[in-house]
């Protein structure tokens, strides 16, 4: 378990099995990460679209989607429960912050390259 390998191009320097494994494991939580935001904010926009007044296929044809997508996203906004979390956040920091991070255009609170 502790045999040092070097992994290429990237580090450049010898790794353990465990660092590996760490690695790994915090890149599958930023890819989960990643893909809880897109459906948040692609709800969202839905919710935002249509509440606007924009029919379902113009609202496809904004976000880029299909229409059977855009009308099983409005079924899901359309729920009450869902409807509160997307409006409440109820979910992790990283989650919010990437959520409000796609809105704004720009970094949050200690997100931005001069953070420490």
């Amino acid at each position: 378990m502790g045999q040092e390998f070097s992994a290429t191009p990237y580090p450049d320097f010898p790794v353990t099995g465990q660092q590996c494994a760490a690695a790994v494991a915090r890149a599958k939580r930023s890819v989960e990460t990643a893909e809880l935001t897109m459906q948040l904010v692609l709800a969202q926009a839905v919710r935002r679209c249509t509440l606007s007044g924009l029919s379902q296929r113009q609202t496809a044809e904004v976000l880029g989607l299909s229409k059977s997508e855009v009308n099983r996203l409005a079924r899901l906004v359309a729920a009450p429960q869902a409807g509160a979390a997307l409006r409440n956040g109820g979910f992790s920091d990283d989650v919010n912050a990437a959520v409000e991070r796609a809105w704004t255009g720009r970094p949050v609170d200690g997100d931005g390259p001069d953070a420490e």
